[in-house]
C-alpha cells in the first residue's frame, strides 16, 4: 500500500499497521504454545485504523493492513515512520520479554527479498532495526495479559529504544473500544501538533475523563507510557 501522500514523503509520517491476515500455521502455533491468548478481533482493529487515518492526518499516513501487513512490507516502511501504531495482536511475554511478538500476516518462510520470515515482529528483532520514529504505540488490550508482563514491559521498551525509538505506549488492560478510539484520536492529534508523548497522554486521558459516562478510571487510566532517558 503506497503512502497516501505523494512522494517525496512528508517530514511527519505515521505508519498504521494492523488487522493482519494471520496464517493458519501461526494460529496453530499460538494455540499450542499460548492457548490462553485470545487474539484481537480484526474487525475492531480495522475500525481503529480507519478512524485514525481519517481523523488524525490522512495526508501523512502509510496504511498496512490485511494481506499487506507482512513482515517484509513492515520492515520496508518502518525506517521512514515518525510514529508507529500497531493495531495487531500483541502481548508482552512475561517469561521471555525479548520474544514479545506483534503478529503479522503472510506465510512463515516466504518472502521475495529475504531468505526467511516468521510472520511476527519480536522485540529481539526490533532492537536490531535502525528507526527514526519518536514514538511507538501498541493498542492491543491483551498487551499486559500474561503473568508478570507489567514487570517486563520496560524490556520491550528498551528494545525499541535500542532501535532509536525513545517512547512506547501500551494499554494496561482491555478497555472500552469506543473510549480507546476516542483516546487515540485525541492523543495523536496532540502528538501531531507537537506535544510530547507524556503531555499528549495526559491531555487525552483528561479529555476522556470529562466526557459523560467516562469518568471511571476504566475508560481513561489504562494507557502506560514508558520512555527512555
Amino acid at each position: 500500500v503506497p503512502p497516501r501522500s505523494s512522494d517525496p514523503r512528508p517530514s511527519w509520517c505515521m505508519l498504521l499497521a494492523g488487522a493482519p491476515e494471520i496464517a493458519s500455521s501461526v494460529r496453530e502455533r499460538i494455540a499450542q504454545t499460548a492457548p490462553e491468548w485470545a487474539l484481537r478481533s480484526s474487525e475492531h482493529a480495522a475500525a481503529e485504523m480507519t478512524l485514525l487515518a481519517d481523523e488524525v492526518d490522512p495526508e501523512h499516513v502509510i496504511l498496512l493492513q490485511g494481506a499487506e501487513l507482512t513482515e517484509e512490507r513492515l520492515r520496508e516502511h518502518l525506517p521512514s515512520a515518525s510514529v508507529v501504531h500497531f493495531a495487531a495482536p500483541f502481548r508482552v511475554n512475561g517469561a521471555s520479554p525479548l520474544f514479545s511478538s506483534v503478529l503479522l500476516g503472510g506465510e512463515p518462510g516466504h518472502a521475495a527479498n529475504r531468505s526467511a520470515t516468521d510472520a511476527v515482529l519480536d522485540a529481539r528483532e526490533v532492537m536490531n532495526l535502525d528507526l527514526q520514529a519518536a514514538l511507538a504505540v501498541v493498542s492491543d488490550g491483551a498487551a499486559m495479559a500474561m503473568r508478570e508482563a507489567s514487570d517486563e514491559a520496560a524490556v520491550v521498551q528498551w528494545a525499541w529504544r535500542a532501535a532509536g525509538v525513545p517512547a512506547l505506549v501500551l494499554p494496561r488492560w482491555s478497555g472500552d473500544d469506543e473510549a480507546s478510539r476516542e483516546f487515540l484520536v485525541e492523543f495523536y492529534r496532540r502528538v501531531h501538533e507537537g506535544d510530547s508523548a507524556a503531555a499528549a497522554l495526559h491531555t487525552a486521558s483528561a479529555a476522556i475523563r470529562r466526557k459523560e459516562g467516562r469518568s471511571a478510571p476504566f475508560y481513561w487510566a489504562g494507557w502506560l507510557l514508558i520512555a527512555g532517558r
